[in-house]
């Protein structure tokens, strides 16, 4: 063998061995792209019949999420923490001591109008008029088309007084707004109301602050006689902070989180020295969920509550959230169960189903009828 050949199968053997160093490390990329395929002829023949696709915005991140869902699951999301995102304003304006303070959060609409996304009752912004779904135009000057995302950063900071132009049902009004501000002062996350001998407490979110809440609100009424949770529209959040609520009512009981690699973490709940062994009625609906799912599912197991109400959302997930990129993504860690409860996908059914169209207009209301069921059952 002459050394042209020796040289050519030398350079034959080296160009293998780089197309396998290249093609086996990235394999999984390559033949989804392949799969792909199909996507661009279509979009080819879409573009040969004068239709032009939309342009990406940078924090559009709609397709990675579809595919990030549709490859794992629902869960499975990417969001775009870079300043001056949709993303990063918004989660810096809700949980800041003013949105706290105040009672309110806030969100962009898909035609990215800032608008009132929540108020919490009897806060600092109900009491100044302000109203779930109330559209901000403007705050003192500034707008989205002037200042884009970071538009919702103004209600951040220390307490001062806003002039906003609002639309509340596609009408314009002006009005001056308070936003306070105090560290010292953690925003109650649940409300509660007498009603007779019955105690009504509304748990809204599962945060920071709501097992102080509820803690607060035992420690002002001790001469009930049943009790009321209600759950509905509670889409959970943060699981410690649920044992911990779930500590001021039940005696005793497991929760048990199974990790995506086999692992277990039982946690006892309970506290026999705070045990309220009084008739219970939870309020939960369909979108209940995550934290606030698995209350409903303590309460049902070791409460011997009964459920009043619609079907739970079925988030028996929980997850965790990594850095990539510029980026955070939130991922399933693994699935939760409440003593034989799993209620992954399915939810927790209630021992007596009404429907009724959620309205923050009607809640506590006689137009209540869930609320009003749970008190029949309790009188």
């Amino acid at each position: 063998m002459n050394d042209k050949i020796k040289m050519f199968l030398c350079l034959l053997v080296g160009l293998s061995v780089g197309a396998c160093a290249v093609y086996f490390p990235n394999r999984r990329k390559i033949e989804l792209a392949e799969n792909f395929d199909i996507f661009f002829q279509c979009e080819d023949f879409l573009k040969e019949q004068n239709l032009q696709p939309k342009e990406f915005q940078k924090d559009d991140y709609s397709v990675l999420n579809s595919m990030l869902s549709a490859r794992y699951d629902k869960y499975t999301v990417y969001h775009n923490t870079e300043r001056g995102t949709k993303e990063f304003s918004i989660n810096k304006v809700n949980t800041t001591p003013a949105s706290m303070t105040t009672g309110f959060e806030l969100d962009f609409d898909k035609n990215d109008n800032l608008y009132f996304s929540k108020v919490i009752p009897d806060s600092e912004a109900e009491k100044q008029g302000i109203k779930k779904g109330d559209i901000i135009l403007s705050a003192d000057g500034k707008t989205f088309e002037s200042d884009g995302y970071e538009f919702a950063e103004q209600f951040t900071g220390k307490e001062k007084t806003m002039h906003l132009i609002l639309e509340r049902k596609g009408e314009q009004f002006e009005k001056e707004f308070v936003l306070k501000s105090d560290k010292n002062i953690s925003l109650k996350s649940a409300y509660s109301k007498m009603y007779g001998d019955t105690l009504y407490i509304a748990v809204y979110k599962v945060d920071d602050y709501s097992d102080d809440s509820v803690k607060k609100i035992l420690s002002e009424n001790k001469n009930f006689k049943s009790l009321i949770i209600d759950l509905r529209h509670n889409t959970g959040g943060n699981v410690e902070s649920g044992l911990k609520i779930a500590d001021s009512f039940i005696s005793s009981g497991e929760v048990c989180e199974h990790f995506n690699n086999g692992d277990t973490n039982v946690q006892s709940i309970g506290n026999s020295s705070k045990d309220i062994s009084v008739p219970m009625v939870v309020l939960a609906d369909e979108v209940t969920a995550s934290a606030g799912e698995m209350l409903t599912a303590i309460f049902k197991a070791y409460g011997n509550a009964d459920i009043v109400g619609e079907n739970t959302y079925g988030k028996g997930v929980f997850q965790t959230k990594a850095v990539i990129g510029r980026g955070m993504l939130n991922y399933t860690t693994g699935y939760m169960t409440v003593g034989d409860i799993d209620y992954r996908d399915t939810g927790i059914a209630p021992d007596i189903e009404i429907e009724m169209d959620y309205n923050e207009n009607i809640i506590g209301t006689d137009e209540d009828i869930q609320l009003q069921k749970a008190l029949e059952l309790l009188n």
